[in-house]
């Protein structure tokens, strides 16, 4: 059986609203639907270490480390069974003033709050995970 690794983070603005990325068209994974930043972690990586990459590699931003909290962190089968995927989810402030820039990978994003993002987003595991964090008080303060 195949194992992945998969690492996400949920940045939150002043406003306490949650940034979504929408994937490119042509991306290979899930083209179209909106998403956290994040990714598959590397051989030798962290979570956090792979979390702050594809951070920096998909919005153009270097979080801080002390800025993130792992909140969530769940093992699932892939829906036909063969993959087993340990996904980590991770949340944080979006730096202030930090400039998005979208790598190729996404044709847009927006700040939304909680309810609409979650909908949006609509991937179970990951709003399992954000509905979690909220109920616990782990969502960042401002």
């Amino acid at each position: 059986m195949r194992v992945d690794n998969v690492t996400k983070v949920a940045l939150f603005d002043l406003d306490g609203r949650m940034l979504l990325l929408k994937r490119a068209k042509d991306d290979y994974a899930r083209p179209g639907k909106w998403d956290l930043p994040g990714g598959g972690i590397e051989a030798g990586e962290s979570p956090l270490q792979a979390v702050l990459r594809e951070a920096s590699e998909e919005i153009h931003i270097n979080l801080p480390a002390a800025s993130l909290q792992l909140v969530y962190a769940v093992t699932r089968l892939s829906p036909a069974g063969d993959i087993s995927v340990n996904r980590f989810v991770f949340v944080g402030a979006m730096p202030i003033n930090a400039t998005i820039q979208l790598s190729h990978e996404h044709e847009a994003f927006r700040w939304l709050v909680f309810e609409e993002a979650v909908r949006l987003y609509a991937h179970p595991v990951y709003v399992e995970a954000l509905r979690y964090a909220r109920v616990n008080k782990l969502l960042p303060k401002r």
